[in-house]
């Protein structure tokens, strides 16, 4: 997996005023969540919101952390109510009404095997203060299902290291009905005798980010087919790991940590950039 929502006025404000590394490309909150042990993005529907990952430089700690923006600055973070520190909860994603949020994590379940250490996908109510995670049991396995994201008509995204994929981690669709999932597919024509992972869809579901080998593709959806990826030059370095990409809420603007890894463990604090999405070369979403 590694290189292994109308947004308010004081949330845009905030977006303009992140540090500019070039004409496209801004740091996301330096000094606050930038530049420390972190990776990915998840917004409220507001934009007030932002949940993220806080992990070590060892990656054995990783928990998801919320952050909220208040007159035009993020706050100090906090460690999220759900995501107490004890097992490690990674990639939270808000759906696209807000309501809910989804993450992956290797705490005990019900019915889940105790000794088990892989990740499976959770969602949780955020209109209630008091719900706890439920399993996403139509997409989850004894394998990892890690960085699910969901189109706003709910069709589900993820990677996982199951049996009989194209390589080591493949991309997995589950489709939405009106009573629950379609049966998991592999997305073939996207995946390879490498490792793909990290998969981020666009709102309305025409565009497929993801990372293979620590480089950022694209993938357009026309007329149902996904079309053969493109590497996303204008955020891919060749020293350095990008990954964990996200939308905001209405698609325009993209989401990335970029990092260092040396021997499986982190060597440079994540910074989290933010770029327009028609500065990607693959035409808006």
């Amino acid at each position: 997996m590694l290189k292994t929502v109308g947004f308010s006025i004081l949330f845009l404000a905030a977006l303009f005023s992140a540090t500019q590394i070039s004409p496209s490309l801004h740091v996301f909150a330096p000094g606050v969540i930038s530049g420390r042990d972190v990776f990915g993005t998840a917004f409220s529907k507001d934009g007030n919101t932002v949940y993220f990952c806080e992990t070590d430089k060892d990656i054995k700690h990783i928990q998801i952390m919320v952050s909220h923006l208040a007159k035009g600055s993020w706050s100090e973070p906090t460690a999220a109510s759900f995501s107490p520190g004890t097992f490690r909860d990674i990639d939270p994603f808000v759906t696209a009404d807000g309501g809910h949020l989804i993450f992956e994590s290797n705490r005990p379940a019900p019915g889940r095997d105790p000794s088990r250490t892989d990740f499976d996908a959770y969602i949780l109510d955020l209109s209630n203060q008091t719900s706890l995670p439920v399993a996403l049991a139509a997409i989850n396995t004894d394998a990892n299902e890690v960085f699910v994201s969901s189109s706003a008509n709910g069709d589900l995204y993820f990677s996982s290291d199951r049996t009989g994929g194209e390589g080591s981690n493949d991309l997995y669709w589950a489709k939405k009905t009106g009573s629950g999932y379609e049966k998991v597919a592999n997305l073939k024509t996207l995946n390879t005798p490498a490792s793909e992972g990290n998969p981020a869809i666009a709102p309305n579901g025409h565009l497929l980010v993801f990372v293979r080998d620590g480089d950022l593709y694209g993938s357009r959806n026309v007329s149902g087919e996904w079309q053969s990826p493109q590497k996303l030059p204008r955020v891919n370095t060749l020293d350095e790991t990008e990954y964990a990409p996200a939308f905001s809420g209405d698609g325009r603007t993209l989401y990335f940590t970029r990092t260092v890894f040396k021997d499986g463990k982190r060597v440079k604090p994540g910074t989290i950039y933010q770029i327009q999405v028609e500065e990607l070369g693959l035409g808006g979403t």
